[in-house]
């Protein structure tokens, strides 16, 4: 992050040190520093910045739809305002290669490039490309967490380079991991070697991996793979197989064998060998497979039979745990027609034995869905669930019998076309005659113009210090002629006291229908562990939205001395 005093000169030659470190690390020792030399002749700090900027506001024209609501908790105005910064960056950097390797200085780097290596000056002009331009985006969105971005660019003779950002959850704010590959892929070949910085757990890593095909005669292909991770903080992983596919006794035949290995500063932790044989295909296939592990001594065999086109299934199995138990399976399950499936199971083990059976019916009674299971033994229990849903009502019931612990869950939820919703949720422990959990939201939007408001609720019973945590958010949407605002915020208790606490206020003046201003204040507030007092801070921010689609503020926080760039979700309908 840029610090307050920093030399605006100084941190962009830090930056661009940054990027000369990863191309090394990219390219190793035999190309390294000597290639980066000839290549800062022709592509320059100011052109680096500008491919940078370029990314950032090329996010306007962004389409959606990458990444949907749920991921790393997302939520659906998250989920798209995210799906849009993908979009738009992911294009940009690709858009920005091509034309810079069309113009008068990429050929000239070409031209250079071809005399330093006398062969395959193609690829290799598109790969420096492609580190110096994603270089410079990862020095630019230092602090932006988003999901993962990846872009391939195809450099011909079966050659690509990759370079990305390997990101987290939208509103964190901080730089996961930058990475770039050579990969090279022929009819019968493919190898990737990738350079990647983990930027939260600080480890730099390597891996390599390689695949390959073959004919042997007119029936029978062979394949294989190989993969090699090596870190910096002493951890290593080793892992290939190999198949054959074939024909007999006038049936199709599959047989892999695998291992693999993983390592923690010269020492093995997991050494293990797979294998598997499959005899059919499709819906109708016999099916073994097993694994041992020399380091703990477990291991696993299993014989699954497939059967009436995919609909029935039996599996035999027996296995070893790290503690030396052994048991034995055998599941049952069949598929009678869409949305009903019976599954039948039994154990033995030295704990003793068990079964259990379960059946689930995804349109029982028109706007149902019913499932229950039971067992005795050692899968001993009752389990059965309903599911409604008709028209702008979803509901659902879940009840769970055990020896140790049953629970009961229950959840509901409307949405009225007139722009209301709400629901709750409970799930009481009926062992201790306790609630576990309560849940319970409020919300409304305006269908056309910018007003809503939302308020939930959250109770949770904690086992460890046997009180209740109690979570309150809200947040309220409200635009008057070109001024619009979002005020959003949570509390935090647990039991009677106070443990956090969150505030954000974000405001917009639409200077035309293109771009709005936007600036706003957001306070955190955590109780510190030690002193029980609660640690908070001021975060003051400034930014731009364009139309309705993207929204980009710098923040300053005068407790950390820390700047950020955040990605908002945009006001306005």
């Amino acid at each position: 992050m840029l610090q307050p005093g920093v030399d605006p000169a100084a941190e962009k030659a830090a930056r661009l040190k940054r990027a000369q470190e990863s191309w090394e690390r990219l390219f190793g020792e035999t190309i390294g520093a000597e290639l980066f030399a000839l290549v800062s002749k022709h592509l320059s700090a100011s052109e680096l910045t500008d491919y940078a900027h370029s990314a950032v506001e090329a996010l306007a024209g962004a389409t959606d739809g990458l990444v949907k609501p749920g991921d790393g908790g997302l939520s659906k105005d998250e989920a798209e305002a995210t799906s849009k910064l993908l979009a738009a960056l992911a294009k940009d950097v690709a858009k920005s290669a091509d034309a810079w390797l069309d113009g008068e200085k990429g050929q000239k780097l070409a031209e250079a490039i071809s005399q330093w290596t006398q062969e395959n000056p193609a690829w290799t002009t598109g790969i420096v490309v492609t580190s110096a331009i994603t270089a410079a985006v990862v020095a630019y969105l230092q602090n932006v967490d988003i999901p993962e971005l990846e872009h391939t660019f195809k450099l011909g003779g079966g050659l690509s380079a990759s370079a990305g950002l390997d990101l987290g959850k939208i509103q964190s704010l901080g730089l996961s991991a930058a990475k770039a590959s050579l990969s090279y892929q022929s009819k019968s070949l493919k190898g990737s070697v990738t350079v990647t910085h983990d930027g939260e757990k600080d480890v730099n890593s390597i891996t390599a991996k390689v695949s390959g095909a073959g004919a042997l005669g007119h029936a029978t292909t062979v394949d294989g793979k190989g993969d090699a991770v090596i870190r910096d903080d002493g951890t290593m992983s080793l892992s290939a197989s190999g198949g054959l596919s074939s024909t007999l006794g006038g049936q199709k035949t599959r047989a892999e064998a695998g291992y693999s290995q993983s390592s923690q500063d010269g020492e093995i932790t997991q050494e293990r060998v797979t294998g598997k044989v499959r005899l059919g295909e499709g819906g109708e296939y016999r099916e073994y497979t097993g694994f041992f592990d020399r380091v703990d001594n477990t291991f696993e065999l299993k014989d699954t039979q497939v059967t009436n086109d995919g609909a029935t299934s039996l599996t035999e199995g027996v296995s070893r745990d790290a503690s030396g138990n052994i048991l034995g399976s055998r599941e049952l399950a069949h598929t009678f027609s869409a949305g009903h499936t019976l599954g039948m199971r039994d154990e033995l083990s030295s704990a003793g034995t068990g079964q259990s059976v379960s059946y689930r019916a995804e349109d029982l009674g028109g706007p149902f869905g019913v499932g229950f299971s039971a067992g005795t033994g050692t899968l001993a229990g009752f389990n059965a669930n309903l599911d409604y849903q008709r028209g702008d009502l979803e509901a659902a019931l879940d009840l769970e019998l055990k020896d140790q612990v049953s629970k009961l869950s229950l959840s509901a939820g409307v949405e009225r076309d007139a722009g209301w919703s709400y629901g709750g949720d409970a799930i009481v422990n009926l062992t201790d005659s306790r609630l576990e959990e309560l849940g319970a939201n409020l919300g409304w939007q305006h269908p056309t113009e910018f007003k809503s408001f939302a308020v939930g609720y959250k109770a949770k019973w904690l086992e460890q210090n046997p009180e209740i945590a109690h979570h309150f958010d809200s947040s309220f949407e409200y635009a008057v002629g070109r001024v619009s605002a979002r005020l959003s915020g949570s509390v935090d208790l647990q039991g009677r006291s106070l443990t956090g606490t969150r505030a954000d206020l974000l405001m917009g003046y639409e200077v035309n229908p293109t771009w709005t201003a936007l600036g706003g204040v957001s306070y955190a507030g955590q109780r510190n562990a030690d002193t029980h007092n609660l640690d908070g801070s001021l975060t003051y921010k400034a930014g731009v939205q364009y139309k309705r689609d993207i929204a980009f503020t710098v923040g300053y926080t005068p407790e950390r001395e820390e700047w950020g760039i955040g990605v908002v979700i945009p006001l306005g309908r």
